[in-house]
């Protein structure tokens, strides 16, 4: 009942709404306490094309102010933003909590990252005739539109990621930088139990190796962590060994990839980004096992070996020796991971926005 009477409220507002304010509104967002996605991305390059946009962000952001000076920004959660969350004529979020299920208002998921586990329960449950996801490639596509996914092929677009026309594969650093993804048992996690977790204990099979940390900054390279956003809240947690240091919370990624040299992760789709610029990634995932028989979560079952792109190595003895392989190459990726990102990635230029723009016009024209 709860949901029909919300659901009620959202076509009653946005007939009336619509009615009496007239400005066509294209409503962006990214976090709601953070830009530097696929939201910010697209937002920018709406500046020059014949479209109202605006930014959804908390006003106690750090970003809120940047981008008031890019174009319209409006204060996630406000009346206002809840308002053009119903009468918008399309909401477009890289997460997707934040275009909250309006089925009367066309949405687009722009995904944060790459869709190739098993991530069913969370697109089914976001899913209506007016939504839509964009990927980055034709396998995407055919995981998105096969069960147990219930997504039709007309609504998963083949565009590529906006923020990918930002990134710059230029002034790379010594720099080997570590970045691990979130893990759902963490949610409710406090903060003095944060060194207890299973995530932690990967964390110090690193920051406990000696040799490992020594050997790299023999070569003159540097190890960064950079946190996944989740997991900032845990910072002050670490306990990290010389040689051994958190990128700043207000570094972008794009930032990071640009100057790292190495990446190395256990299950994110961040280091998508990193590998689309050619550049060396490793797997490390001393835990896999566990995940994969503690029921965890599938969507972290996934052939890495097989389809990844970088070295798949599950201890840190291979991973010093993966790391030491790189650093006497320059840190250049290898020939057979090269393939796999040209065969990969469906585009490889500057014109992600574009492609969004257009799809968004396109169904836009049928359904507005």
């Amino acid at each position: 009942m709860n949901k029909f009477i919300k659901l009620t409220a959202q076509r009653i507002i946005r007939v009336v709404g619509r009615l009496i304010y007239r400005k066509h509104i294209w409503l962006i967002s990214d976090r709601f306490w953070r830009a530097g996605d696929n939201g910010e991305a697209f937002f920018r390059f709406l500046q020059s094309k014949p479209v109202k946009s605006v930014f959804a962000i908390s006003a106690l952001s750090n970003d809120y102010d940047m981008l008031k000076k890019v174009g319209k920004v409006v204060s996630y959660n406000s009346i206002k933003h809840k308002l053009l969350l119903c009468i918008a004529d399309v909401s477009a979020s890289s997460h997707d909590c934040h275009i909250e299920g309006h089925p009367e208002t066309p949405q687009v998921f722009l995904s944060h990252g790459i869709t190739l586990r098993d991530f069913h329960d969370y697109y089914n449950t976001m899913n209506h005739e007016n939504y839509h996801t964009i990927v980055v490639s034709e396998q995407e596509r055919i995981v998105l539109t096969t069960p147990p996914y219930n997504l039709k092929p007309e609504q998963v677009l083949l565009t590529g990621f906006p923020r990918y026309d930002y990134l710059i594969n230029e002034g790379s650093e010594k720099i080997v930088t570590i970045a691990f993804t979130w893990r759902h048992y963490l949610w409710n996690l406090r903060k003095e139990d944060f060194k207890k977790s299973d995530l932690y204990k990967v964390y110090s099979s690193i920051f406990d190796n000696k040799e490992l940390i020594k050997m790299i900054n023999s070569y003159g390279y540097s190890v960064r962590i950079k946190l996944h956003p989740e997991i900032e809240k845990f910072r002050d947690e670490f306990s990290l060994p010389s040689g051994i240091t958190l990128w700043d919370v207000n570094v972008s990624y794009r930032e990071m990839y640009e100057k790292s040299s190495l990446m190395i992760t256990d299950y994110s789709s961040c280091i998508y980004d990193f590998a689309y610029l050619k550049k060396p990634v490793i797997y490390y995932q001393p835990d896999y096992e566990y995940i994969l028989n503690s029921g965890i979560g599938p969507q972290y079952v996934y052939d890495y070996k097989e389809n990844g792109m970088g070295e798949v190595t599950y201890t840190v003895d291979g991973l010093k020796d993966c790391i030491e392989t790189y650093i006497k190459t320059d840190c250049t990726m290898k020939a057979i991971y090269k393939e796999r990102v040209n065969r990969f990635f469906a585009y490889k230029d500057r014109n992600n926005c574009e492609r969004v723009y257009e799809e968004i016009n396109r169904f836009l024209n049928k359904t507005v």
